[in-house]
């Protein structure tokens, strides 16, 4: 089993930020998705150019309404924002569908 920092190598994973790009991990449990995650969000916090966050949305399974998840899961990144010294903009006054991409876009 490959360390996560050892994962990072080769991976060119800073092509994503560059090109602005998204993308799924998708694995099955216990296989170092959140430990790869949070390793790469600290190197990306630690090089300067842009700002990574770890954002667990586990909390929304339960809902089935967009609008009943979407508040808890932006208030999830706020939070992390507000940890990482990032300013937090006002939250944008949008429907439910459409808040987590004005959030990040802000």
């Amino acid at each position: 089993m490959l360390s996560p920092q050892e994962r990072l190598v080769g991976a060119k994973l800073q092509r994503y930020i560059r090109d602005e790009l998204y993308w799924v991990l998708h694995a099955p449990r216990q296989v170092g998705k959140t430990t790869f995650l949070q390793t790469w969000m600290r190197e990306i916090n630690n090089d300067g150019d842009a700002v990574a966050c770890y954002v667990s949305v586990e909390r929304c399974q339960g809902f089935i309404e967009v609008n009943d998840a979407m508040p808890l899961i932006v208030e999830a990144i706020r939070k992390w924002a507000e940890r990482c010294g990032v300013p937090v903009p006002d939250y944008p006054q949008t429907d439910a569908g459409s808040l987590l991409n004005e959030v990040l876009s802000r």
